[in-house]
């Protein structure tokens, strides 16, 4: 529940079959967090509000970083290196 803990996180998409209701089995593309990677967000930024936040990628060594600036002015920031330079983003 995004307004009781809310967080920032990268996520790792995956392709996976899944039952419905009626126990129909069908394909679905599922985001799952990346360990590690969790950062608490102030509930008071979950207000329809729009927020600063800036995206780097640096090609030379496959880094991605994003820096998001809550409502307090605290900026929080993640990194990740991007494991080959196919790789979806």
């Amino acid at each position: 529940d995004s307004m009781n803990a809310p967080y920032g996180t990268f996520v790792d998409t995956e392709n996976e079959e899944v039952a419905t209701k009626d126990g129909i089995k069908v394909q679905r593309w599922w985001a799952k967090d990346v360990d590690g990677t969790s950062q608490a967000l102030s509930r008071s930024d979950v207000k329809g509000q729009f927020h600063d936040f800036t995206v780097d990628y640096d090609g030379d060594t496959r880094t991605l970083t994003i820096k998001y600036t809550q409502t307090s002015g605290k900026i929080l920031t993640w990194t990740t290196t991007v494991s080959n330079s196919n790789q979806a983003m």
